[in-house]
């Protein structure tokens, strides 16, 4: 039997005998597809929906019946939308063939109450219970049902992943207009046409000279023998290419760096001093800036997925 005979058939029965009157017990506020959304439906999940709690919180202390009744139809519409869309989710949840089973949400209710600091689900009862936000524990657990399966569904057809590049380049960002900067000596080994064979010769001069600058040769004797000339420069964060960045800042004062592929040639620095500043080296930021990223790209994704699921949806509010 369809939920909306079993709705109608509910609603036969109140009316009793002709002279009875008539009392709606619940009624069908907005179809989706081939489901329906109940007012009852909307009622509970206003009641645990913490935009409403905030609104109704702020009304203060002294607000009686009338106001805060007031303020849930005002807030009804907006409470409907979002409900609507859960359900587009669930839908699409059993489209797929995903489930959450009592076992994993048994588990998924023991560790919630010992982050909140309880030892038993007994005691998490207790406490939803005393909140006011859901008519029993059966309707807390229905509803934590529904976000686990929400949040299932969406990451299985959410593929989102951030690459290595947007962390480089997400930190090359953070690091612009920072302090941290690095003072280098800095030759440029390019070779003298296109060919493999001048590629070769242009890499083994390049790390000739390396050697000699490490072995603290002076950089003038090395000018006057080869015709290499050092530029002094100062380099700061997300002024030259990732890769060059990464060894630069990575190395030692007094350390030789190279030779490192540049465009066509080879570039070798030595690096004359570390200017610090307060921003974390790449090595301990990556990860976090990595979590930032693909919980910004899940939001936007989601939201997509989301407005596209509601235009190709059969929405009939009737609230």
């Amino acid at each position: 039997m369809s939920r909306t005979l079993t709705l109608m058939l509910a609603l036969w029965c109140c009316l009793g005998t002709a002279a009875a009157k008539p009392q709606v017990l619940d009624r069908i506020v907005a179809v989706v597809n081939d489901d329906i959304i109940l007012q009852s439906d909307l009622d509970a999940s206003m009641l645990s929906d913490p935009v409403v709690a905030q609104a109704l919180a702020a009304l203060g202390p002294d607000a009686g019946p009338e106001a805060k009744a007031a303020k849930r139809r005002e807030l009804a519409d907006t409470a409907l939308d979002s409900l609507v869309t859960d359900k587009l989710v669930l839908l699409e949840a059993e489209r797929y063939q995903l489930t959450v089973s009592d076992d994993e949400i048994d588990m998924f209710l023991r560790n919630w109450a010992r982050q909140n600091g309880m030892e038993t689900v007994a005691e998490l009862e207790q406490a939803v219970m005393a909140s006011g936000e859901f008519a029993s524990f059966a309707a807390y657990r229905a509803w934590q049902h529904h976000q686990i399966l929400i949040y299932r569904t969406e990451d299985a057809v959410l593929q989102v992943a951030v690459s290595d590049a947007q962390v480089r380049e997400h930190y090359r960002k953070m690091g612009r207009g920072e302090d941290a900067r690095v003072d280098v000596l800095r030759w440029a080994i390019r070779p003298r046409d296109e060919g493999a064979a001048a590629r070769d010769t242009a890499y083994a001069s390049a790390k000739q000279l390396a050697r000699r600058v490490t072995a603290g040769e002076d950089p003038a004797v090395i000018e006057s023998e080869t015709g290499l000339v050092p530029r002094s420069e100062t380099i700061g964060r997300g002024q030259i290419a990732p890769a060059l960045e990464d060894s630069l800042f990575a190395g030692r004062q007094g350390e030789v760096v190279g030779p490192l592929t540049a465009g066509q040639g080879f570039e070798v620095f030595k690096i004359v001093e570390h200017h610090a500043s307060d921003l974390m080296p790449f090595d301990e930021a990556k990860e976090n800036i990595r979590r930032q990223l693909h919980d910004e790209a899940f939001a936007k994704a989601r939201s997509e997925w989301r407005t596209d699921l509601r235009a190709r949806a059969h929405i009939d509010v009737r609230l």
